[in-house]
């Protein structure tokens, strides 16, 4: 298994998990924005505020390539509410289409940090940001429901 493949299972868990089983669009939207700014907190400390905000704009950015539906949503995260109006733009989207386009910017943004910090850090970084995370397994493609994930 790749490191892409670790980090959209990780992300695909870190959405679930806030999403606390909600699943309509809308609700996987605010769990988004909840995962992304529990992230961009967590990695303040290690790369600076702007560091992470800077991280996390390249992330949407790229996964807005693939889930245009990103691209209604402001390219830079510096304006404080862009990821709650999230919740307001997925409206009559395709639940499963606001999951994949969410767990790609969170695999997205681990993929670039674990690009200039490696990927032990990340996951240290990750756990220590969410405890709960399984320790010994990321969700099975099985698990996950969709082999795209």
């Amino acid at each position: 298994m790749g490191n892409s493949d670790r980090f959209r299972r990780t992300g695909f868990w870190l959405l679930s998990h806030q999403a606390g089983g909600c699943e309509d669009a809308a609700s996987l939207a605010k769990a988004g924005a909840r995962v992304l700014d529990q992230l961009e907190q967590g990695l303040s400390p290690l790369i600076g505020q702007r560091g992470a905000r800077l991280l996390l704009t390249r992330a949407w950015q790229t996964a807005r390539a693939q889930h245009t539906f990103l691209g209604t949503s402001p390219g830079s995260l510096e304006a404080e509410g862009t990821l709650e109006e999230l919740a307001a733009q997925v409206d009559g989207l395709d639940p499963a289409q606001v999951r994949d386009g969410i767990t790609a910017v969170v695999a997205n943004a681990l993929a670039l940090l674990s690009d200039f910090i490696g990927e032990g850090l990340v996951t240290r970084q990750v756990r220590r940001i969410w405890p709960e995370l399984p320790r010994a397994k990321i969700p099975t493609d099985e698990e996950v429901g969709d082999e795209s994930i």
